[in-house]
């Protein structure tokens, strides 16, 4: 089913323009899958059933007003330079999953779980696919945090802004299209690769915090001390055959915390070929300051 805005996109909207920036942008969809517990964190094989339909009717309630707020993404892509804005709406898919409990999922989660899945115990699972040219992670971030519908909404005052279209209009160049392909393709190899992370508590991160301290950076941030750590690991085993690119982002404190479960600790994602982090996995200094793919059930 789609999920439509819960208002009509004026049609002075109705073709929201992308811009010079975005055409830069990869075109692969960004996935994000979020957990929440039972209402009474009963994790039993049995839920009150209405208490699971009124949290989804809430969820759809609030996905219709959001749309609105989001106009483009209830649209789709008129061409590669702009967006329909026509309210088809939202794909939306629901599941149960049967004979299978939230603690039992997450003692072993998985990376591939997608849409919205409810679990005999009453918890759910809601996962995200936007495309990337259209929100980056603030924004998504941003989506996800609206909330319950507002009454009397501004589509126009809380919807995107188009801006950037107008200070960096698009351009239809084959030249451009080829230049990015270039430039992303080259950070990127071919081949089996595997992902696996890494969970820093509040401890080692106190710890990786003083060893990368110095007169320049006397006051390192968590994501500063976790990084510098995890690069100069990764170079240190990749340097006798070279090292082509290594690429390290932050979605600390732009917002999904709020959205999920939080923590003072920090979660750290890696890819590597298959044989890399064979390799990685056995690092002496990653264990004794990581866990590796723990359940977030274990952690505090």
């Amino acid at each position: 089913m789609n999920i439509k805005p819960s208002c009509p996109t004026p049609s002075n909207l109705r073709i929201f323009k992308l811009s010079l920036l975005d055409q830069l942008i990869p075109q692969p969809y960004a996935p994000i899958v979020l957990f929440y517990l039972p209402n009474d964190n009963n994790y039993s094989d049995h839920c009150d059933q209405n208490d699971i339909s009124n949290r989804l009717e809430s969820l759809r309630k609030s996905l219709s007003s959001t749309l609105t707020r989001f106009y483009p993404l209830a649209g789709k892509f008129k061409d590669q330079l702009s967006i329909e804005c026509n309210d088809e709406g939202a794909n939306y898919v629901e599941t149960q999953a049967v004979g299978f409990s939230l603690r039992q999922f997450l003692s072993h989660p998985g990376p591939d779980l997608l849409l919205v899945n409810v679990f005999d115990c009453g918890g759910i699972a809601l996962g995200l696919c936007i495309a990337h040219k259209i929100l980056d992670g603030v924004a998504l971030s941003t989506f996800i945090n609206l909330g319950p519908p507002r009454p009397k909404v501004s589509i126009t005052r809380l919807g995107p802004i188009s801006w950037r279209a107008l200070l960096f209009p698009a351009d239809d160049s084959l030249w451009l299209s080829d230049c990015s392909k270039a430039m992303f393709g080259s950070l990127f190899s071919k081949g089996k690769s595997i992902t696996k992370r890494f969970v820093f508590n509040s401890s080692s991160i106190s710890i990786l915090k003083s060893q990368s301290a110095s007169s320049d950076v006397e006051n390192p941030t968590r994501v500063e001390a976790v990084s510098g750590f995890l690069v100069a690991m990764f170079c240190e085993l990749g340097c006798s055959e070279g090292v082509d690119y290594m690429g390290v982002s932050s979605w600390c404190r732009i917002g999904f915390y709020e959205a999920d479960l939080g923590g003072e600790g920090l979660y750290g994602l890696g890819e590597l070929d298959e044989d890399d982090m064979a390799i990685v996995e056995c690092n002496t200094q990653l264990l004794q300051l990581a866990q590796v793919d723990p359940s977030p059930l274990e952690l505090d």
